[in-house]
C-alpha cells in the first residue's frame, strides 16, 4: 500500500524506543530489587558461617570428651613446665589446646611441640610454656609451631585476617573461668573448669555438663581496631580487686561498642595466640553478656573480666561441657552485676553467671 504522496507508509514498522524516564524507572527497581537482595544473601552467608563455627566447637566438645575417656580429666587451661629455661621462666603458660591437638587431627604438629628444637631446646615432652622469655621481657618468642593456623580453631565470621603480634597462630574460642574474676590468672581453683595447673573431673561437675559453659567465643580483630569485641581495656583502678567487687563499672568503659578516648587497649590477638595459657588471650569470663567490653587488670598477663564475645548478629557462641553448642543472645539475665564475685554457692550474675559455674548449686 503506498500513500497519497506516492510513498511507503512506514508508521506500521517504526521502532519506538525509552523514553529518559522510563529508562530511570527499570534502574531504580534494580537498584531496589538489589537493596533487598543483599542483606538476604549476607544473611545467608553469615548463617553459613555461624554453622560452621557451631561445627568447630562441636569437634572441640568431641575432643574434650575423647581426651577425658582417655586421661580421666579435662585439660587444663594454662600449663606445662615451671621452672627457669634457657631465655626466660617457663611460667606453666601453654594452653589446653596443646594436649588436644592429638584429638583435633594435628597429631604430628603436637609431635613438634614436644619434640622441640627450631633453636628452642627447652621445648620438651613436657610441652614447656608459650613464655621463653626476650632480653629480660615475658614476650613469647617466636616458635614455628605455634604460628600454625588451624581451621578449627578460627571461626570464619572473623572479619580481617587476624596477624598477632609476632604472626601467631590465632584462634576464637576460649576455655571458661566460670564467673571468677580476681586471681583467675594465676588460680587453680576457678568456678568454672579450666585453671591453671588444674585438671578438672566431668564428675566435679556437680551442677551438669548441659548446664555449664567449657568454652566460649571471643572475636579476633586488628591491632587497630578497639572495639569491644575484638581488644581489652586496661582497668585503670590501683585497687586491683576493685573490678571484682563491683564488675558492672568494665560496662563503663566503652560506648555503642566501641572504648572510650583515653581507655587505654590491647588487641585480644596482640601478641598471644592459640597456644597461649594466659586468661587474656586463652580464657572467658562468664559475667558480662556477650559482647560486653573486657576489662585486664594493668597488664594483659594479669588478671581480668575476659568477655565471651564474636562478630556474629547480637551474641555469640558457647560450648556446653556435654558437648552441645549454643548461641546466647546479648539480652541474656545477667543478675545484679553490681555485686561481688562469690567464692562458692550460686551465682550474683543470674542465668549467665549460673551457666559459667561448674559447682554452685545454681540448679
Amino acid at each position: 500500500m503506498r500513500a497519497r504522496n506516492g510513498r511507503r507508509n512506514c508508521r506500521s514498522w517504526r521502532f519506538k524506543g525509552f523514553t529518559l524516564i522510563e529508562l530511570l524507572v527499570v534502574i531504580a527497581i534494580i537498584a531496589v530489587l538489589i537493596a533487598l537482595l543483599l542483606p538476604a544473601v549476607q544473611q545467608a552467608r553469615e548463617a553459613a558461617r555461624r554453622s560452621q563455627c557451631k561445627n568447630s566447637l562441636k569437634q572441640i566438645g568431641l575432643a574434650l570428651h575423647n581426651y577425658h575417656d582417655v586421661h580421666k580429666v579435662l585439660v587444663y587451661r594454662a600449663g606445662g613446665s615451671l621452672g627457669q629455661i634457657s631465655g626466660g621462666d617457663g611460667r606453666g603458660a601453654v594452653s589446653g589446646f596443646i594436649q588436644l591437638l592429638p584429638y583435633l587431627e594435628a597429631v604430628g604438629l603436637h609431635t613438634q611441640i614436644k619434640q622441640g628444637g627450631f633453636g628452642h631446646p627447652q621445648w620438651g615432652p613436657d610441652l614447656g610454656s608459650s613464655y621463653t622469655g626476650n632480653a629480660g621481657v615475658g614476650y613469647m618468642e617466636y616458635f614455628p609451631p605455634f604460628a600454625e593456623e588451624l581451621s578449627i580453631l578460627l571461626c570464619p565470621t572473623e572479619p580481617n585476617p587476624p596477624t598477632g603480634w609476632r604472626a601467631l597462630g590465632q584462634g576464637s574460642y576460649r576455655f571458661s573461668c566460670g564467673d571468677t574474676m580476681d586471681d583467675n590468672v594465676e588460680g587453680n581453683d576457678m568456678r568454672g573448669p579450666f585453671g591453671r595447673l588444674s585438671s578438672t573431673k566431668f564428675s566435679d561437675v556437680s551442677d551438669g555438663l548441659s548446664s555449664t559453659i567449657a568454652l566460649g567465643e571471643r572475636g579476633l580483630g586488628s591491632n587497630t581496631r578497639p572495639t569491644a569485641i575484638s581488644s581489652t581495656g586496661v582497668w585503670p583502678q590501683s585497687d586491683y580487686a576493685d573490678l571484682a567487687l563491683n564488675p558492672a563499672q568494665c560496662l563503663t568503659v566503652a560506648t555503642f561498642g566501641v572504648y572510650n578516648p583515653g581507655v587505654r587497649t590491647f588487641p585480644i590477638d596482640w601478641r598471644e595466640g592459640w597456644a597461649s595459657g594466659w586468661p587474656a588471650y586463652g580464657a572467658v569470663t562468664i559475667v558480662l553478656p556477650p559482647n560486653a567490653p573486657s576489662c585486664g587488670n594493668t597488664h594483659d598477663w594479669d588478671w581480668g573480666l575476659w568477655t565471651v564475645s564474636s562478630h556474629h548478629i547480637q551474641g555469640a557462641n558457647v560450648l556446653m561441657c556435654d558437648g552441645s553448642v549454643r548461641f546466647v543472645n546479648e539480652n541474656i539475665d545477667t543478675g545484679n552485676l553490681t555485686l561481688p564475685e562469690v567464692p562458692s554457692g550460686p551465682s550474683p550474675y543470674g542465668i549467665w553467671g549460673a551457666l559459667g559455674s561448674k559447682d554452685g548449686n545454681d540448679y
